[in-house]
């Protein structure tokens, strides 16, 4: 019902560089009740369809981050929860302050959580077109720790389109 709302049919250029007649305007998400809502939908995929026991919830720059706090608030109120850890990524390396003397990914690429070799991190974002965000995400998580596993990704729409090789984009984040 919500998303609905947040498509707004405008002619506009994708991040991928392609055209759209439409794009999903997330910042429409503009109150409690909808921020709830939409927290406690995907958080209710996350552990019941199929059940996931996350450790970590990890927002993809940028329309992730938002989703990633909806659902910690969602998930935390549950009983089989107790502290959700999160974290999200930085679209380029930190440039000051800690972080920026270092080779160490974590520390120029990662705000919030550290990445375990325990963890079970599920992606947020807003949309998928050709999965390029989420690739790089999951090739940057899988460089820091190579252990974590990230069984699914939380999204709010899917364009259903193809990435850039011409493959579906959502089967493509699923071999990735």
């Amino acid at each position: 019902f919500i998303i609905d709302h947040l498509i707004e049919r405008k002619e506009s250029e994708l991040q991928s560089g392609r055209s759209s007649r439409y794009r999903v305007n997330i910042g429409l998400i503009d109150d409690a009740k909808k921020c709830e809502y939409i927290g406690q939908e995907l958080a209710d995929k996350i552990m019941f369809d199929p059940p996931i026991q996350p450790t970590l919830i990890f927002g993809v720059a940028d329309k992730g981050i938002g989703l990633k706090h909806n659902i910690i608030r969602s998930i935390n109120s549950s009983p089989w929860y107790k502290n959700l850890r999160f974290a999200n990524d930085r679209k380029f390396p930190k440039g000051h302050g800690e972080g920026t003397n270092t080779e160490n990914l974590q520390d120029k690429y990662i705000i919030g959580a550290r990445i375990s070799s325990d963890d079970i991190i599920i992606l947020t974002n807003d949309t998928i077109t050709t999965g390029g965000s989420l690739s790089r995400v999951i090739k940057l998580i899988k460089k820091i720790e190579p252990k974590a596993q990230i069984p699914c990704a939380a999204i709010l729409y899917d364009r259903q389109e193809v990435n850039l090789d011409g493959n579906d984009a959502l089967k493509a984040f699923e071999n990735v």
